[in-house]
């Protein structure tokens, strides 16, 4: 079975790294479900990015201040110059006792996975901000790569915003893309499209069966000028409509509450902005 927690920078990266092998949770109705050998995906708070980990065991005790006294914690996520003055009462800013004292807290003993895994590259940003020409870098320089390009999955003419041509458009994507993640061929995969709400993203991700791939979410930006110098060279050979810059513009500050890693691509060539995405 595969459960979803979400965590904050700081564990998601030392769990990452293997420092941290054991995560603390209250033992409610949600982690009584998980069993030794499932498997977690953990989700990065601020990025969305994922890491597969198998339960490896459960420790459960009546209460938190219990469950310092009993396990390593150097496992739990503290650092060796934390641990002197590590306490209990630091989970209660999550768990107060009220609620240790009714579910009683869980100890979940982790091991990432460490055999290859796929990625998946969520790239999104406002009209002109060059996600299409980006990906393409990408689609060159990653091995065993397949790209879509979300604008293609709602080509229609004429275009119409609808619930059901949203509806539409959102199975077109997770169809496509699930297929790729289970097809063995592929390796990386990238996808582009607008994406400049926090719910699309959700969506997306929702939708797919991430459980044995590593997730890469990213939104491009650059400044109002750069953007503006695009989107008129783009009407000026006929490519756009001179709607699109009002649009665009409007959009591009959307993008700073986004749960993603913002990539700016103000003078930047696109190989060097593909390969700043790919390396992070």
């Amino acid at each position: 079975m595969t459960h979803h927690m979400t965590l904050k920078p700081r564990p998601f990266a030392l769990i990452a790294q293997g420092r941290k092998t054991i995560e603390l949770r209250l033992y409610d109705e949600k982690r009584k479900a998980v069993n030794t050998g499932d498997t977690i995906i953990f989700i990065n708070a601020e990025t969305s990015e994922t890491i597969s980990a198998e339960v490896k065991a459960l420790h459960l005790f009546s209460s938190f201040e219990e469950l310092y006294k009993n396990l390593p914690l150097e496992k739990c996520g503290y650092t060796p110059e934390e641990i002197p003055s590590a306490s209990h009462r630091d989970m209660e800013e999550y768990y107060p006792m009220e609620k240790q004292q009714n579910y009683g807290v869980v100890g979940l003993e982790i091991e990432p996975r460490q055999r290859e895994m796929k990625t998946l590259y969520l790239i999104g940003g406002t009209m002109g901000v060059g996600k299409t020409t980006v990906c393409r870098e990408m689609h060159k320089l990653l091995p065993n790569s397949v790209f879509l390009d979300g604008d293609w999955c709602w080509d229609a003419a004429p275009f119409t915003v609808t619930d059901e041509t949203k509806a539409m458009v959102m199975d077109n994507i997770c169809h496509l893309l699930n297929n790729f993640i289970r097809c063995s061929a592929y390796e990386n995969i990238i996808f582009c499209w607008v994406m400049h709400q926090q719910e699309i993203i959700d969506e997306i991700l929702q939708n797919l069966d991430t459980a044995e791939i590593n997730v890469k979410c990213i939104s491009l930006t650059c400044c109002e000028n750069t953007l503006k110098e695009r989107l008129e060279a783009d009407i000026s050979a006929n490519l756009r409509t001179s709607d699109v810059t009002e649009r665009s513009v409007a959009r591009l500050p959307l993008y700073e509450s986004l749960n993603t890693r913002k990539v700016t691509t103000d003078g930047k060539t696109p190989f060097d902005i593909a390969g700043e995405i790919i390396v992070s």
